[in-house]
């Protein structure tokens, strides 16, 4: 039998185990909503009130991804969620809820997972990836301006240590792939398909048995990698670190990269439970003036589902029309929405009033060239203005395509009527 709330839906399967499969019903990719809470909620009574019955729980997706991250979009409609940013404290007490059940809990990352979704998978004791090289595991909120607020920022500290974790996993928003991933044990084993996946999270949690769960940083012995504060070498390469955040200059995330310090001090220094609140709490003080980062989130993830939806039916004449232009600067967020690691942007003419499809057609076309930026169609090419210095928005098809355009040419951007 299969239960359901929200864009969660769970069964038992033999031999007590939970499978917990992420359903965003309507959605190409799993996202954190207001519909994922109370599922997550529905799954969490489930499992106490059963407890008994339980021996223990699986992650993961009926998408071809594992988890998107927080609903950032803009839409003309209220987002179902409500701000994201309100779900933070909320999604983080979940997930440790989660991890605390008394159960061992394992994550089949059968497909990307990006910020809050890279969450999601840590707060599971046993994580399994799918070996595959288009596959992307990340939390880039630095590049957003903020942090992972869901416990991410925590969790890594403790698993890599202090110094991968500032000058990689969350300070610098590295684009893990599997085998990377799997070299700094942020998942524990992979498996070359989705079936093999899934199988292999469950043997696992068939092999530990009901008493075997629980975080590697919580049983008796652990030790973090580089020590934690107070310890010669670890304040040693504390001092290079600090030493390397000062000297950066000109950067505007460079608050975010102060605040992540700060946490992943703390979740080497606190108890977890107090360490998590201070990350919340930095979130919130960071999320008031990252006011571009759904533009940001939502223009890379818009460009990559019409990609995977769109049929490239563009005859090769049109296409050679389109004018190319050189990637100028290389967003952390690329390499998981655009894993081929274009060199070229590609101005993609749109007329007024044309369809999702054709839409969707043409930047599956474009992106075989470069990141497709569609704007208005009109004689001057809008990019070739950009390149000066300035993008006006009311040249671009809508707002996340101006954002586009001005994340990979690291322009001003000047906001026009649409």
């Amino acid at each position: 039998m299969v239960d359901r709330s929200g864009s969660v839906r769970w069964e038992r399967a033999e031999g007590g185990l939970v499978v917990v499969t992420f359903d965003s019903e309507g959605a190409r990719s799993n996202l954190v909503t207001s519909a994922h809470v109370q599922g997550v909620h529905a799954v969490l009574r489930y499992l106490r009130d059963n407890i008994d019955d339980v021996s223990g729980v699986l992650l993961t997706s009926s998408k071809n991804s594992f988890f998107a991250g927080p609903d950032y979009l803009p839409t003309d409609a209220p987002n179902d969620s409500g701000p994201a940013w309100d779900l933070a404290a909320e999604f983080r007490q979940q997930l440790r809820d989660l991890e605390t059940i008394g159960r061992p809990v394992a994550a089949a990352l059968v497909g990307s997972a990006l910020g809050g979704g890279f969450e999601i998978s840590l707060a599971a004791h046993y994580r399994v990836g799918l070996d595959d090289p288009a596959v992307r595991w990340q939390l880039a909120e630095r590049t957003m301006g903020i942090l992972p607020g869901g416990g991410g920022t925590v969790r890594s500290a403790r698993l890599v240590g202090m110094a991968t974790a500032i000058r990689e996993t969350v300070g610098e928003g590295a684009a893990y792939t599997p085998r990377w991933a799997l070299h700094r044990g942020l998942v524990d084993e992979l498996a070359s398909t989705r079936e093999d996946v899934e199988a292999q999270a469950k043997k696992w949690l068939r092999r530990v048995g009901p008493a075997g769960g629980g975080q590697p940083w919580e049983r008796e012995g652990y030790q973090v990698p580089g020590g934690v504060p107070g310890d010669k070498d670890f304040d040693a390469e504390l001092a290079h670190v600090r030493a390397e955040l000062d000297a950066i200059t000109g950067d505007i995330t460079i608050a975010a990269r102060q605040e992540i310090l700060g946490v992943v001090l703390d979740a080497l220094s606190e108890p977890v439970d107090t360490a998590f609140e201070k990350e919340t709490a930095a979130f919130a003080r960071l999320a008031p003036s990252a006011t571009t980062a759904p533009l940001i989130f939502g223009a890379f993830k818009r460009m990559r589902d019409r990609v995977e939806r769109g049929q490239n039916s563009l005859d090769l004449h049109t296409a050679r029309s389109w004018r190319t232009f050189t990637l100028r600067t290389r967003h952390p967020l690329l390499p998981t929405f655009a894993p081929d690691a274009p060199e070229r942007i590609v101005e993609v003419p749109i007329e007024d009033g044309a369809s999702e499809e054709t839409i969707a057609s043409r930047t599956a076309a474009a992106y075989e060239f470069g990141v497709p930026v569609l704007v208005r169609a009109q004689s001057l090419p809008v990019l070739h203005s950009a390149l000066e210095g300035q993008i006006d928005a009311s040249d671009y098809v809508d707002q996340l395509e101006a954002t586009l355009a001005h994340v990979l040419f690291g322009v001003p951007l000047t906001l026009g009527q649409q």
